[in-house]
């Protein structure tokens, strides 16, 4: 069999929003297991930023319209579920838009008529958001946007505040991982696998970027995994052997414990599987967890106390 540590990443093609790299040569069936691997990642665990929720002036929920703007509210949300944006923050930031209509005709609102704000760079400014039809016509709004992993579904406790509407947000900056295996050849040997991924983002980072996060999360639960061994078949084997009541009934599992999605991406991706691996730790070296900002570490600082667990100062 080929060493595995001989095989080679190879930059075939990229731009801002697409790259094409190939990893090869690697023993048969690895390029399935490494690539499918890749790509799960890519899909669902790189951090990224959304709109979370829209307050329009004037406007009480999304099933409604606005007079003089040629868009309902449902389809302006939808919209800005596709704005591309960096967030620099790692708290909630209010972006605010104010547009009115002009007596010469239909006027565009894009993405570059939200007021700029430091925390926050827009990608593409000329994307549009809606247009104004009358000359009468305006459209206040404020936009919340903030940092995250994956898919999150609407916050519905945001309706708290009269005309806060809150949006479905996908973080995920890479909209596409396209992965096909072929031959390799070694020598003479031609049944060695080659991977060749294909990643699309959507500008807020480059495929190099993405790639390397993704590798990164991958190295980690591999080191995570050795760790937990011990790095030798004994220590494995004496944690293999505990008893279920010793291993598994005092654990409190990250997944199991009703807190946002974006504290348990962040546990999760920094190698955290129970709370209990919180307990003692420092809290200097947990705030710096990738993905840990200061209302998600506030609220760990609760849970971690009402189970009885708690962070060294």
């Amino acid at each position: 069999m080929l060493e595995i540590d001989k095989f080679q990443l190879k930059k075939v093609t990229e731009e801002k929003d697409y790259g094409e790299f190939e990893i090869g040569p690697l023993p048969r069936g690895y390029g399935h297991t490494i690539a499918n691997s890749l790509r799960r990642i890519l899909l669902s665990s790189i951090e990224g930023a959304a709109v979370v929720s829209v307050k329009i002036n004037g406007v009480e929920h999304e099933y409604t319209s606005l007079g003089g703007v040629q868009d309902d509210v449902l389809e302006i949300l939808l919209r800005l579920q596709n704005l591309s944006i960096v967030v620099h923050s790692e708290d909630e930031v209010v972006l605010k838009l104010t547009k009115k209509g002009s007596k010469s005709g239909v006027v565009e609102v894009h993405a570059s008529d939200i007021e700029s704000n430091p925390d926050v760079e827009i990608i593409d400014p000329k994307f549009l958001i809606t247009k104004l039809t009358k000359a009468s016509s305006k459209l206040d709004a404020e936009i919340r946007v903030k940092k995250g992993f994956g898919y999150s579904f609407p916050d519905e406790s945001v309706r708290k505040e009269i005309g806060t509407i809150p949006v479905g947000s996908d973080f995920n900056p890479v909209t596409r991982v396209e992965v096909v295996i072929t031959q390799a050849r070694v020598g003479q040997r031609t049944d060695y696998d080659k991977i060749i991924l294909k990643i699309t983002t959507n500008k807020t980072k480059t495929p190099t970027e993405v790639l390397l996060e993704a590798v990164e999360i991958y190295d980690m639960i591999a080191n995570r995994l050795v760790n937990i061994a011990g790095g030798d078949a004994a220590s494995l084997e004496k944690q293999t052997a505990q008893s279920p009541d010793e291993s598994l009934e005092e654990k409190v599992l990250v997944s199991e414990v009703n807190m946002s999605t974006r504290l348990t991406n962040s546990l999760l991706n920094s190698g955290i599987a129970t709370l209990n691996e919180l307990n003692g730790r420092s809290k200097d070296e947990v705030v710096n967890f990738r993905g840990m900002g200061k209302k998600s570490f506030e609220e760990l600082i609760d849970i971690l106390t009402d189970f009885g667990f708690s962070l060294k100062d």
